[in-house]
């Protein structure tokens, strides 16, 4: 019997791979950060999203992950749910595609568009969230 033997069920599946482009694309996402408040972590099936409540009522969102079709509208809807939570604001290079469809279409509006260094624009979307009536 020679040293290669063939898999029982044919062929392995590939291993999987993270796509060049989303490793660029959040490649100054800080892990260490994220895993040292997790409490500002939303994990879902499907994405997730590292964020943080400033005292003045301002959600920051540092990221926002959605691998899934509707994950990021999930992890929003639970964004607007955290208590004193007065407006969610993100900021995002305006290449990426969540500028032209994902934020307009949630209540999202531009506030400010800044160009870096790198020859990109930054685009800041804001988010208004009413308090709640009780």
């Amino acid at each position: 019997m020679s040293s290669r033997s063939k898999p029982l069920f044919g062929t392995p599946p590939p291993e999987p791979r993270v796509t060049y482009e989303l490793a660029s694309t959040y490649h100054s996402l800080d892990f260490n950060r994220m895993m040292n408040n997790l409490n500002e972590l939303i994990m879902i099936d499907g994405g997730f999203c590292m964020y943080h409540k400033r005292r003045d009522g301002v959600l920051v969102i540092y990221a926002i992950v959605s691998t899934r079709k509707g994950a990021g509208a999930k992890i929003l809807k639970r964004l607007r749910k955290i208590p004193g939570v007065n407006a969610i604001v993100a900021t995002c290079p305006s290449y990426l595609e969540s500028n032209i469809n994902w934020y307009p279409k949630r209540g999202f509006k531009r506030v400010k568009s800044k160009p870096t260094t790198k020859g990109y624009t930054l685009d800041t979307w804001r988010l208004e969230c009413p308090t709640p009536i009780t």
